[in-house]
């Protein structure tokens, strides 16, 4: 097989490897509480930030307990879990956001066809949420759940197109 058809198909599986686990990391949050401000975080709205930390406090949750959030961590600024948490996801978020700037910078973008089945994904985990967990996410719209998913997409893309350089 050619090297440009296999390059090819290894980056549709790479990306649809990326959806899946965006499906699974973005399961619902039925009646789970969080903490801490989500606001702040420059270039995302609070719904679109409440996308990734509600989703991701859902799954550390389910599987550790509620009492995760308050046991104490050392050497760090925060206190407790929950408070860690809540900034480690933070500059995460940030993280993804100076990648899609850098993107941005250099003109990538999902192409057409990423973005059909970056918006079947998103529109799959959208549609799988109950109006309770749209009201947890910030009343998160599928315009916010598509916007978190393709930023990232992009900011998965922007250093595999580095390696390639």
């Amino acid at each position: 097989m050619p090297m440009a058809i296999w390059d090819k198909k290894k980056r549709v599986g790479q990306f649809f490897c990326i959806i899946l686990s965006l499906l699974f990391l973005l399961s619902s949050c039925k009646g789970i509480a969080i903490s801490g401000k989500t606001e702040n975080i420059p270039g995302y709205t609070e719904a679109q930030a409440m996308v990734l930390v509600g989703s991701e406090r859902n799954r550390i949750q389910n599987v550790m307990g509620k009492e995760v959030w308050d046991l104490p961590v050392e050497g760090q600024v925060e206190k407790t879990y929950g408070e860690y948490f809540i900034a480690k996801n933070k500059e995460f978020l940030q993280d993804i956001r100076t990648l899609n700037l850098m993107a941005e910078e250099k003109g990538i973008i999902a192409n057409g066809t990423e973005m059909e089945s970056i918006r079947a994904a998103a529109n799959a985990f959208y549609q799988s949420l109950s109006e309770e967990d749209k009201a947890f996410f910030g009343n998160c719209s599928l315009k916010d759940v598509v916007d978190m998913y393709v930023a990232y997409f992009v900011a998965e893309k922007l250093p595999s197109l580095f390696w390639q350089m």
